[in-house]
């Protein structure tokens, strides 16, 4: 696997298609009440946990540094990344809700202040309990960040531990909590999404994603299986 290699169009097209089955699920469950016929397409979610784990491991293998601020600097370049699409989202978002819901005049404005929050990152966080849901549940994106934030700091402090057990035994433990606990993955609770159940759903599917690029990387550069894998990161 070469670890300098751009933008790959199958990762795209698969990140395109994991956003479009956000976006219905999100339809359905804000504009039908509840999700009907795509109640499960919230695990396109995991996908993008997953494939921020992946790059993750790659720019940090690629650009090893001895930073102490490294893993901040990583989690705030990622949040001006995402930051504009998401904005374009929120907008289109806001436009259809004022016109669903019949938003005129300077109700517009009123909304847009309640929606503050949400522009950025900071939505579901208990600042301000009448805010309305515009943009769908995106409290999993800082809670994306902050995931990456701390796996980010394991894997190149603690490099061992993190390839070696977390990615490994963390994500099993993780995902049965949340699914024993709720029934499902798919929870968003009102101030308590995004820094408890999204921030340890977060960990553990970029943890999967450091994983698999771990074992893809060794695979291909040194041959000889998982259980030459396994030789080489102990």
């Amino acid at each position: 696997m070469d670890i300098t290699k751009g933008r790959d169009w199958r990762i795209e097209l698969l990140r395109f298609m994991a956003t479009l089955g956000i976006a219905i699920f999100h339809f359905e469950w804000i504009y039908l009440g509840h999700p009907v016929f795509f109640r499960h397409f919230y695990l396109f979610v995991e996908f993008f946990f997953v494939l921020s784990g992946f790059f993750l491991a790659k720019n940090a293998k690629k650009n090893k540094s001895e930073d102490d601020y490294a893993s901040l600097k990583y989690a705030y370049g990622q949040a001006k990344k995402l930051w504009p699409p998401y904005f374009i989202a929120f907008l289109f978002s806001f436009f259809v809700y004022c016109l669903v819901n019949n938003v005129r005049g300077t109700n517009i404005l009123w909304v847009l202040w309640q929606s503050k929050w949400e522009t950025i990152y900071f939505q579901l966080s208990g600042f301000d309990p009448t805010a309305p849901v515009i943009n769908g549940v995106t409290a999993y994106i800082p809670a994306l960040l902050f995931g990456s934030l701390i796996i980010h700091y394991m894997y190149t402090k603690h490099y061992r531990l993190t390839v070696n057990v977390l990615s490994i035994v963390s994500p099993v433990f993780i995902y049965s909590h949340i699914v024993i606990t709720y029934g499902n993955l798919s929870q968003w609770m009102v101030y308590e999404n995004w820094y408890t159940v999204g921030i340890i759903r977060g960990i553990a599917g970029i943890l999967i994603g450091v994983l698999a690029f771990e074992v893809g990387y060794y695979l291909k550069n040194f041959g000889g299986g998982i259980k030459n894998f396994i030789v080489l990161v102990k």
